[in-house]
């Protein structure tokens, strides 16, 4: 699931989203960022959030153990 507000933002200002991910590579422990081609927003705001859960997928894809995890409740666990 993802919020649709970044495209609807996108497309009242007139702009494109561009999708980013970020990799950590514990070999060269180091993060790498990847850039991915400018998404220009649709009409519909939920096709424009769909495109960019697709282009998404690659990075996940390739390592999925890293992938974003529900960080409210991760802060909202007491420390041990």
């Amino acid at each position: 699931f993802m919020q649709s507000g970044p495209a609807r933002l996108a497309r009242i200002v007139g702009v494109p989203i561009v999708p980013a991910s970020i990799q950590y590579r514990p070999r060269q422990r180091c993060h790498h960022l990847y850039f991915d081609a400018p998404v220009f927003p649709e009409n519909n705001p939920q096709h424009t959030t769909q495109h960019l859960l697709r282009v998404l997928e690659k990075p996940l894809a390739r390592a999925p153990q890293q992938q974003f995890h529900d960080i409210i409740a991760e802060f909202s666990r007491p420390w041990s």
